[in-house]
Formats: C-alpha cells, structure tokens, sequence
C-alpha cells in the first residue's frame, strides 16, 4: 500500500455513522495524537463499509485505538486538516488501568 501510516490516540467523541445515497456505510471520528510536549494533533478518521458498522458499533469517546490507513493533508484558509481513511481500526491493547494492572501482577506472585 502507498501512503501506509499507523497511528495511536484516543477517540475525541463517539462515531458518527452514516449511509450514503449510493448505499455506503460511513463512520467518522477523530483521534488525538501526541506530537510532543504540550502538543497534540487532531486526525479526522473515515471508515468504510463493514469497518464503519464495527467502528460504530465497538469504538467509543475516549478510546485509545490503533488506526492503519491513507494519509492526507489538507489546508485552507481556516487551517490545517489531516485526514486518514481507515483500513484496519482495533482498540489498543496495552490501555489497562492501574487496579486492574495492580490485581493481575498480583495473580501471578501467588
């Protein structure tokens, strides 16, 4: 694949889905990625078809997800967008919170 990115962040706010005239399913969403100290870029996400049915269905506000897909960057006069269409999205696997991290580190000393 040309243009191949993967990215990590957190959902910015639930899904939108929708089904276009021609009968597409589409989701879109943003993700907040770290770009440094104090910094953070806002990536719009669109997902197509059987990926927009299980993003909408699976992916909430404040996820952390992994995003694989095609790059682009746009600007105008209100600024700069960066957009990535979607080919694979799935919930990051190391985002444990501290209790749960505390209960199985625990397990396995016994």
């Amino acid at each position: 694949m040309n243009n191949f990115v993967v990215l990590k962040g957190r959902v910015g706010q639930d899904p939108e889905f929708k089904v276009t005239q021609s009968n597409k399913k589409l989701a879109k969403f943003s993700i907040a990625v770290w770009a440094g100290k104090d910094k953070t870029n806002w990536i719009n996400v669109t997902a197509w078809n059987g990926l927009a049915t299980s993003v909408y269905e699976d992916i909430k506000k404040g996820d952390e997800v992994i995003v694989v897909g095609k790059w682009s960057t746009s600007k105008s006069e209100s600024g700069i967008f960066h957009d990535l269409t979607a080919d694979e999205v799935g919930k990051a696997l190391n985002t444990w919170d501290n209790e749960e991290s505390s209960e199985a580190e625990e397990t396995k000393k016994k």
